[in-house]
């Protein structure tokens, strides 16, 4: 499987796990509301698929809001309007606590408004309570609903304006198949010009179909049996709507109760089928998801990467910010539907509190993937390092500290105690402050308030000098460590002679001394081994300077007897192992001597810019006749392009004379010496490789004077070429390296690339 294949699976497999959650979630919960009473928009799934509206539970519920206002309206009033018109006429979908609210609104919208109130009513009831006349002058044009209310034989409100009702259901309009008639404390009901059994055994009950007046059990007083009441209803509701201008806002306000009661059925019937829908459509996701589960995991790993990425801080900030939701939307459950008062009442308020927490579908999925994502996190992340705000500013902090120095870093590290201090006093005294209102608010003492916010200030201003005088030592204290760390600084380049001096009476008073008498000793050190080291130079120079002598004399003597005729052959084989051995000799007495020098830095150099390219090709050109009368074949890889280093020419045509030379004397016969040259963006490397002809003892360090890798060799070699090199090397400005690989020897040398 290519990595795009199994990418494509890896999304498919997490999407279809994350839409089936979502989905099978939502319709849980709209289960779970069906099951405590509550479906979509309110209405049960047998009146939402019901053929005929008349025949359902929200129907009766109008027919039966409409009557008991009617019946209040015939006596006089005033109406209960709680939950009647209006309630349903709002486009959205319902949960639990939607309608109570929209009532509530709408009738503290109705509170509000400067309405005539007559009948017999307290005013505990006038926040729900509307006269006659409102009722129905709001509702009297609205043509779905027919009525006509009497009282003691005599009409009193009516919208019955053609006279219909006056002849019974036997007279109805077409569009009209509903009719209700009370009359006498009981009610005729009518459907088709067909009787409708309302009371069934005669006995009220919570679960009755028809909650109206007329039962044995459910009978109206004396008063409310003079009234009567006839309802016509359309079959097909149409939509009223009445404008009111006469404000000059142009608004349109809706006024057919029975239209929204009709159109709440068919939205509720919708919602049924998207639920159906959404549960076939998630099980379809299930079931691709558990075909496809083994991919999930790299989903999950992937989500852990960018979850790791996270501050630590941020992801419990999300902890809180919805725990902190879930608790603010209880709470605001109680206040609402218990109020703060019935808290005592744990039992009946605990339950339909959980039902508000979990029969909000986009809670729930909120809390469900604000644990998988945390759980997933630990499953993943838990071995490795958390990312930290609080570490990330530190270490912020800490790069820019680099900036600046010691003194200053040691001061802005207290910064943030400091800062951290300044708002806690700030929080400390918010706090009494809230605190001192509402116990000054409840009745509490303005005295005992206002020693509340002085004992507060007190404590800051104490907490304030405390911090000051904190700091200010702080600062003294990192201005003499800054001081010492400057002092290291400088006897770390060199500087012997400079000595610190701090107050007797100061923290780091014995550290100074100690650093004082180290900077002496090293000082004194120094000085004896600076002495040696000339010494040791002036000792080479005069022995050298002493042999050179001799040695001339020795070499010239040498000479005039190889231009003598007629010697003997024994005699002329003498002169040459003489000629041989002053040569050798005075080879010898010349590297010491630069040894020696390069060793003490005196060592004269002239440094200058050079092709190192060029100097290797000049170096084999020049022992081009050494390498044709050796065994080894010699293999170079030099760049055609110019490799430019800033080095001592003459001294660096030493150096790989001398390896070269290593190498031809030393290789294994029929072997091969590679030289390769090889730069990247910043140096520029020679290797030069050969295969040994004898076993190399790996513990020999071959740069060190007189040092050869086999000490019965009598080939004349003297142990200080590779040492020479080196310190030509190293005194060039480069670096000198050795690696031995069982009979591999390999020499490097390395040198920066000049920038251009």
């Amino acid at each position: 499987m290519d990595i795009k294949s199994k990418k494509c699976k890896v999304i498919a497999a997490w999407a279809a796990f994350f839409l089936s959650i979502c989905l099978l979630v939502e319709s849980g919960v709209a289960a779970l509301n069906l099951l405590i009473g509550d479906g979509p928009r309110g209405v049960s799934p047998k009146d939402a698929f019901a053929s005929d509206y008349e025949d359902t539970k929200e129907f009766r519920r109008f027919v039966t809001d409409y009557l008991d206002a009617f019946l209040s309206m015939a006596t006089g009033g005033p109406v209960n309007w709680y939950g009647r018109y209006g309630a349903y006429s709002n486009d959205t979908s319902w949960n639990i606590g939607d309608i109570e609210n929209t009532v509530t609104a709408a009738a503290e919208e109705i509170a509000e408004q400067s309405w005539d109130y007559s009948g017999d009513y307290s005013e505990d009831d006038w926040e729900y309570a509307v006269s006659p006349k409102q009722v129905h002058a709001s509702i009297k044009n609205d043509k779905n609903l027919l009525y006509d209310i009497r009282y003691d034989g005599k009409s009193v409100y009516t919208n019955d304006d053609e006279g219909v009702l006056k002849n019974g259901e036997k007279k109805l309009p077409s569009d009209y198949n509903f009719y209700l008639s009370f009359a006498d404390g009981k009610a005729s009901v009518f459907k088709d010009q067909k009787a409708v059994d309302v009371y069934g055994d005669n006995l009220y009950r919570d679960d009755s179909k028809w909650q109206i007046p007329g039962y044995k059990n459910y009978t109206v007083d004396d008063k409310t049996k003079k009234a009567e009441v006839r309802m016509a209803v359309r079959k097909t509701p149409v939509n009223y709507v009445q404008g009111n201008y006469s404000g000059g806002s142009g608004s349109y306000y809706g006024t057919s109760s029975l239209y929204d009661t009709v159109r709440n059925l068919k939205h509720a019937k919708n919602a049924y089928i998207a639920q159906i829908v959404k549960v076939i459509v998630g099980l379809i996701l299930l079931g691709i998801y558990l075909v496809l589960r083994k991919y999930k995991k790299d989903g999950d790993r992937a989500i852990a990467v960018c979850t790791g990425k996270v501050w630590m801080e941020c992801k419990a900030g999300l902890v809180i910010l919805v725990i902190a939701g879930g608790i603010a939307g209880l709470n605001n459950y109680i206040d609402i539907y218990y109020g703060w008062g019935y808290y005592e009442y744990a039992a009946e308020v605990l339950y339909p509190m959980m039902c508000s927490l979990f029969a909000n579908p986009i809670l729930v999925l909120v809390f469900f993937w604000t644990l998988y994502l945390f759980v997933n996190d630990y499953r993943y992340n838990n071995k490795k390092p958390r990312k930290s705000l609080v570490k990330d500013i530190q270490k912020l902090l800490q790069t820019r500290n680099m900036e600046y120095p010691f003194q200053k870093k040691m001061v802005r590290k207290f910064s943030p105690v400091m800062i951290t201090g300044i708002i806690l006093s700030v929080i400390a005294a918010l706090a009494c402050f809230m605190i001192g209102y509402y116990l000054y608010d409840d009745g509490g003492s303005f005295g005992v308030v206002l020693l509340l916010v002085a004992l507060v200030v007190l404590v800051i201003v104490l907490l304030v000098g405390m911090m000051k005088q904190y700091a200010s030592h702080n600062q003294v204290f990192a201005s003499e460590i800054g001081r010492l760390v400057d002092q290291i600084t400088k006897v770390h380049d060199g500087n012997m002679t400079d000595k610190l001096k701090v107050p007797e009476d100061s923290d780091l008073y014995d550290a100074v001394q100690q650093l004082n008498d180290i900077q002496s000793g090293m000082d004194t050190a120094l000085s004896e081994r600076m002495k040696s080291e000339r010494m040791k130079v002036e000792l080479v120079s005069n022995v050298s300077h002493d042999i050179k002598t001799p040695l001339t004399s020795i070499i010239s003597y040498v000479d005039l007897m190889k231009q003598e005729e007629n010697l003997p052959e024994d005699v002329k084989d003498y002169i040459r192992i003489l000629d041989i051995k002053s040569q050798r000799l005075k080879s010898m007495v010349q590297d010491v001597f630069e040894i020696s020098k390069a060793a003490s830095r005196q060592l004269p150099v002239d440094l200058e810019d050079l092709d190192l390219g060029k100097l290797l090709r000049q170096t084999l050109a020049d022992m081009e006749e050494q390498i044709e009368e050796s065994s080894v074949t010699v293999k170079a890889q030099i760049p055609a392009d110019a490799v430019m280093i800033h080095a001592d020419g003459s001294r660096l045509y030493r150096v790989f004379q001398n390896l070269l030379q290593n190498a031809l004397k030393y290789s294994l016969t029929g072997s091969r010496v590679f030289i390769t040259l090889k730069t990247d963006s910043k140096t520029a490397k020679t290797t030069v490789k050969n295969i040994s002809q004898d076993e190399i003892p790996s513990e020999i360090d071959f740069t060190e004077r007189f040092v050869r890798g086999d000490e019965s060799r009598t080939d004349g070699g003297s142990g200080l070429g590779l040492s020479i090199a080196r310190s030509f090397t190293e005194a060039c400005g480069g670096v000198f390296g050795i690696e031995v690989d069982a009979d591999l020897f390999v020499v490097t040398v390395e040198f920066p690339i000049l920038q251009d």
